[in-house]
């Protein structure tokens, strides 16, 4: 039994749940395609129509096909509160003989009490990353779903906010969709030539398709080095850093491997590695 959540649980419910499921406070759990073998990261993200206290999570996982590795708040919203020192309570159980997994998040619990949030945008947030890696044998959608009263005692859905609980506005689920074998789409991200490795022809050939006509990429999101959904002037100037400068390496899919993407968007990978 996992005591921390049991006390944020204890804290959420200090004022009597409002019994609504609010419009406009999700949870987003993503859908995107993987390989068996793969790592990558399910991310979730929070959805909230007024700043928050916390919040706590509960879903069912396929963990016969999905080990959970590491749960975390890096490169979230929840690391970059309280400059960068993150929240005060973060704590997650996880508990493959039940297919679940918990997480509650407090973000301001310690004094000096400062009045920090989770701010609302009007926009989804990165919450948490959970860092999985899917069974070999695995095939089919591997579904991860929003679940209440999980575990012992029971875990919500829920935000806190002013001081109340108030329940998520629906159950939302996500899936790794698990093909057989190698499928299309492979890439090295940073790979704007897709020659399987990252060198200077890479960003001369982003600032040659974006100023002047060069050829048309056969993989767009490999050109997205900064994962940010984009192919701009920005990713020309990331993968010179990583080469140059000593700046920060591509995110997966990474050289020596390569694969789909972990985190999926609107850009899309038409031709496979090597292909």
């Amino acid at each position: 039994m996992n005591w921390r959540i049991v006390s944020l649980m204890a804290f959420l419910s200090v004022f009597p749940l409002s019994g609504l499921a609010a419009a406009g406070y999700r949870f987003l759990l993503p859908t995107f395609d993987a390989k068996p073998g793969d790592s990558v990261r399910f991310t979730i993200r929070g959805d909230h129509e007024q700043s928050a206290q916390g919040f706590s999570i509960a879903a069912r996982y396929p963990a016969k096909d999905v080990t959970i590795n590491r749960v975390h708040i890096e490169d979230t919203i929840l690391e970059a509160l309280n400059g960068n020192e993150g929240v005060d309570y973060f704590e997650e159980e996880i508990s493959p003989a039940d297919n679940a997994f918990t997480i509650g998040c407090l973000v301001d619990s310690k004094p000096p009490f400062d009045g920090t949030l989770i701010p609302s945008i009007g926009q989804p947030l990165d919450f948490v990353h959970l860092e999985v890696t899917i069974a070999q044998g695995a095939t089919g959608d591997l579904k991860f779903r929003l679940e209440n009263g999980l575990m012992e005692p029971p875990i919500e859905n829920l935000y806190s906010v002013d001081n109340q609980a108030v329940y998520v506005t629906e159950l939302t689920e996500g899936a790794i969709r698990v093909g057989g074998g190698q499928g299309g789409g492979g890439f090295v991200r940073g790979d704007f030539n897709m020659d399987s490795s990252i060198d200077i022809s890479d960003p001369i050939g982003i600032l040659g398709y974006m100023f002047f006509g060069g050829v048309s990429p056969k993989c767009m999101v490999a050109g997205d080095a900064n994962d940010d959904e984009t192919v701009d002037v920005s990713d020309a100037i990331f993968l010179l850093s990583y080469l140059f400068s000593d700046g920060p390496r591509p995110a997966p899919p990474s050289e020596g491997s390569g694969g789909l993407d972990p985190t999926p968007g609107a850009l899309v990978c038409e031709h496979t590695l090597g292909g």
